[in-house]
């Protein structure tokens, strides 16, 4: 504007100065109905010139006048806005120093005015979760919930600290809304999937879970430890609601319709297993675990072991046993026949395994276990020193 301003007064002033080239002054003549006007061209010019600077000053009085009436209208109009925006990046600053106080008190109060609404909710939530205020951190979620007419969205980090939080708060309801809320926006995948395994697995819909785990296997990112952990969980939960519903026999049957991948993994053999101990059916238990006990089962399937009613299986037994024949001092397998006497009610086999085992290794569980088989046998004072013993450890 000031360039194209310039450049036209500089035209406009050679015009003007051009008849000291030429000798000549110039006339412009200038008539409307009986009014004449008569100036020479450098008369003329200059008095144009000066009409625009006149102009060009008016111009910019109007724009400052504007603009300074615009700020005072913005003040007064969003002064509320700003001055909760300036809250909201003072609280974000506490909680990154994790002053957590400050942060959750600057943060909820910016919270209803500040254009990040349900941000700075959510920071508040995480704040008063940090210092172990449950309700308060509930209270900021369910604003969150509450502000659905918000512009603001919650990118893929915040939604999944918030389902996160949810969850730690047991607000089960709030996490699957916001999970099915955002799912078409965010997509589907790693992160957010196993948000909505673990939400599901709370909220015993065990069936859907199992779907979605079948997608987790795809997927890089999620912890494949994490993954039969769900497994075993879901499949378990899915089984216990297949016996309520109907029978054992639909378990089986549900069992053999999944593929061969999902026969042999061990997570899923061990939730069968647990059905199968629980409903004193030793026949088929025995046929699902011997094979993988022959071979070489992974520490967490021998463990898994201990947590299932198991009657007595001579079987099962003399897997074990062939497996300590080979390693007389391996904890795994002392463990296992161990727990395995315990499940067969054969105390003294029992007590006699722990002995062995406590030898090489010393752990709680091992010892809490071995108490309640002396008291089982009667050995109240021998259990009593165990568990002086467990205390002294603690």
């Amino acid at each position: 504007m000031i360039r194209f301003f310039l450049t036209l007064v500089l035209v406009l002033a050679v015009t003007a100065f051009s008849y000291l080239l030429i000798d000549q002054k110039g006339y412009i003549l200038i008539t409307m109905g009986d009014w004449i006007y008569e100036a020479t061209v450098f008369g003329f010019v200059t008095l144009l010139i000066l009409a625009l600077i006149l102009l060009y000053g008016l111009y910019l009085v109007l724009r400052f006048t504007f603009r300074a009436s615009g700020k005072a209208w913005r003040y007064v109009a969003h002064g509320s806005e700003t001055k909760a925006m300036r809250l909201y990046e003072q609280g974000l600053a506490a909680y990154l120093v994790e002053d957590y106080p400050k942060a959750e008190k600057l943060l909820a109060k910016s919270a209803p005015k500040c254009a990040m609404t349900n941000t700075a909710w959510l920071f508040a939530a995480s704040a008063a979760n940090k210092q172990n205020m449950t309700e308060s951190a509930k209270q900021y979620l369910r604003h969150i919930a509450e502000n659905e007419d918000s512009e603001e969205k919650l990118n893929y980090e915040a939604l999944l600290v918030a389902g996160k939080l949810n969850l730690d708060d047991a607000e089960f309801s709030q996490a699957r809304a916001l999970i099915d809320k955002n799912k078409d926006r965010v997509g589907h995948k790693g992160r957010m999937l196993s948000l909505d395994i673990e939400v599901c697995l709370h909220e015993k819909r065990y069936q859907q879970a199992i779907e979605y785990l079948r997608d987790a296997r795809k997927d890089k990112n999620i912890d494949n430890q994490q993954i039969e952990q769900w497994e075993t969980q879901a499949f378990a939960g899915y089984f216990q609601q297949l016996i309520a519903e109907q029978s054992v026999q639909d378990v089986e049957q549900f069992y053999n319709g999944l593929s061969r991948k999902e026969r042999n993994r061990e997570s899923i053999i061990l939730a069968y297993a647990q059905v199968l101990g629980d409903h004193g059916l030793t026949d088929k238990l025995e046929d699902l675990v011997l094979p993988l006990i022959k071979k070489d089962p992974s520490q967490k399937f021998i463990n898994g072991l201990k947590d299932i009613s198991m009657p007595h299986s001579p079987k099962v037994m003399a897997a074990i046993q062939k497996h300590l024949q080979k390693t007389p001092e391996d904890p795994l397998w002392l463990s296992a026949f161990a727990y395995a006497c315990v499940a067969s009610r054969d105390w003294e086999k029992a007590r006699k395994a722990f002995v062995s085992l406590l030898k090489v290794r010393q752990l709680p569980d091992d010892l809490h276990a071995y108490a309640k088989v002396l008291q089982t046998l009667g050995e109240h004072e021998q259990a009593n020193r165990v568990y002086q013993e467990i205390m002294a450890q603690a």
